[in-house]
């Protein structure tokens, strides 16, 4: 069970398990059935989970079971290491009952409905009989109180492609009342055509489809595979979802759910509790982005990339900006392809002077926190409702930091870290020159620490190649380190490795 995993980074210098290289330089075959056995033994396997999110909403519906070995030799080894020889071994039909067992006990403890999601190879169908997977399958379930419905069995398009000798397996733990979901949907032949005979519940997109938002002919195939799915009476879920682009194409082609790096990586039972109530993809994870640029195209670029999916995929932006580049942006957008006279008129696309609104919301020359939640409300009222997630430019912060006033940015950065707003995204520009009159990296530095303490875990920070700041000015949220040419300083400024 657990026969691939397509989201993996690969690791450099990982090999099969049955080639690795020992430190005298001889190869030793690993990954035998003696191995196996000891695993199974002595707890040296885990299960790590990785989230399936509802497209929509960004929440949690529930998370892919995917192994892991705790090697004594060779440390952590991930699928690709060793699960080949795994299905090959005499054991493999024991580590799928392993799997299946463990992750559903674990999904017992999960807020419901989340499901569980576990891979099953052809192999180790053939090798036990329909009654003898279902029947572990149910009596797991039966100890673990777990109801059936939320255990998934993930196969193949390779697994199914002799569906006279699995259509019994099958027919069995559809009549438990298990979902069954075809994997890697788009890489094999005649797929479309087994969905409607076999009785799959759900299927998984190869990550191969979701390709390039930004090309046509690739769009269009995807479009054609979820819409043909769909027609076949099965819930869609696309695989491999790494940046906000894809993201937003899937849920304009009506996607149901995503699951890839760009929402979360996999991670360990706790971690996956600990994400219980939130969202994904949307507010919780992108709220508040801090980029710099370097000139007027690479400020284009930014927003453009900001707005353009939520465009396409039926949601709303707002564009708060002086009119010059209000002007540059509308001529941007439409060399882009978007519709703007239909976007203003559905109330999807708004665009405000950044500076009258500036002057609605200070109060003695800084931003008020009353005056600011009104503005939010107004714009609100403004934009048409239930368009999905908000993504909003402003340069308000940017303007108070180029008049000098760098207490009035860092406040208004405060203020908006604590907007009501829907799930959205905010991304605050600054010109890199502005740095050069406020203190290079020092004002720089200020900055990103207000700018952390204001979105703790959620903040990012981008710089234009070339700046005065040096091309590694950049705020990491993962590793909390903000880098300039005098080396890393952590958020709260101090720097690394500084007494």
């Amino acid at each position: 069970m657990v026969h691939h995993e397509p989201d993996r980074v690969p690791r450099p210098g990982t090999a099969p398990m049955r080639t690795r290289r020992h430190a005298s330089g001889t190869h030793a075959e690993t990954g035998t059935d003696a191995e196996f056995r000891r695993a199974l033994d002595h707890g040296e396997f885990r299960l790590h989970y990785q989230p399936v999110v509802d497209a929509r909403t960004g929440e949690i519906v529930g998370a892919e079971a995917l192994l892991r070995w705790q090697h004594p030799e060779w440390g952590l080894l991930y699928p690709g290491d060793f699960l080949e020889a795994a299905d090959r071994s005499s054991l493999t039909v024991e580590i799928a009952q392993w799997v299946a067992a463990e992750a559903i006990a674990e999904c017992a403890q999960w807020p419901e409905p989340w499901f569980v999601s576990v891979n099953v190879s052809p192999r180790q169908l053939l090798l036990g009989t329909p009654r003898g997977i279902g029947e572990h399958l149910r009596s797991s379930c039966a100890n673990s109180g777990l109801d059936s419905s939320r255990l998934w069995v993930e196969l193949t398009e390779q697994a199914v492609s002799d569906e006279l000798e699995i259509a019994c397996s099958l027919a069995t733990l559809s009549d438990l009342g298990i979902q069954l979901a075809i994997d890697d949907l788009g890489t094999g032949n005649s797929s479309l055509g087994r969905l409607r005979r076999l009785p799959f519940g759900v299927a998984k997109i190869d990550r191969s489809l979701v390709g390039d938002p930004t090309d046509p002919t690739s769009t269009l195939i995807l479009r054609l595979t979820c819409e043909l799915a769909r027609a076949c009476g099965t819930r869609v879920v696309a695989e491999g979802v790494e940046t906000p682009e894809q993201l937003a194409l899937l849920r304009d082609l009506g996607c149901d759910l995503v699951q890839g790096f760009h929402l979360a990586r996999p991670m360990d039972a706790a971690e996956l509790r600990a994400l219980s109530g939130r969202l994904l993809g949307t507010a919780d994870t992108e709220s508040h982005v801090l980029a710099l640029y370097d000139d007027e195209a690479e400020l284009d670029r930014l927003v453009v990339e900001l707005v353009r999916p939520a465009l396409t995929a039926r949601a709303s932006a707002v564009v708060i900006a002086r009119p010059e580049r209000l002007a540059a942006l509308d001529r941007t957008l439409r060399a882009a392809g978007l519709p703007l006279a239909d976007l203003r008129r559905d109330r999807r696309l708004l665009e405000l002077d950044a500076a009258e609104l500036l002057e609605t919301i200070l109060v003695d020359g800084l931003p008020d926190v009353t005056r600011l939640a009104s503005l939010t409300a107004e714009i609100l009222r403004r934009l048409s409702p239930g368009t999905g997630p908000l993504r909003i430019h402003s340069e308000l912060a940017a303007l108070l930091w180029e008049r000098g006033s760098t207490s009035g940015a860092l406040r208004l950065e405060e203020l908006s870290a604590g907007l009501d707003l829907p799930h959205h995204r905010l991304l605050c520009t600054y010109p890199t020159s502005g740095f050069g009159r406020r203190g290079g990296s020092v004002g720089f530095r200020d900055l990103c620490a207000q700018h952390h303490r204001a979105s703790p875990g959620a903040a990012a920070v981008t710089a234009a190649a070339g700046t005065g700041l040096g091309q590694t000015a950049l705020l990491h949220h993962e590793l909390g380190l903000v880098h300039d040419e005098r080396g890393p300083f952590r958020h709260d400024g101090t720097v690394v490795g500084a007494a």
